[in-house]
C-alpha cells in the first residue's frame, strides 16, 4: 500500500478547518473532510488510498 500525505488547512469560505490531500498542493488541494468529522475523514483517506493502489 502506498502512503498518502494529509494536511490541514482553514477554508475561509466555509469557516472550517479541513483535512486535504497534501500531495496535490494547496492550489489544487483535494479536500477530504472537515477536521471535526473524524469518521468521514478516515473513510475519505482510506478511499483515497484504495484509489491510489488501484492506479498502480
Amino acid at each position: 500500500m502506498r502512503a498518502l500525505t494529509v494536511g490541514c488547512c482553514y477554508v475561509p469560505d466555509l469557516g472550517q478547518w479541513w483535512f486535504y490531500r497534501a500531495a496535490a498542493g494547496q492550489d489544487q488541494a483535494e479536500r477530504l473532510a472537515p477536521t471535526n468529522e473524524l469518521i468521514q475523514a478516515e473513510q475519505s483517506v482510506l478511499f483515497a488510498l484504495a484509489r491510489r493502489a488501484r492506479a498502480v
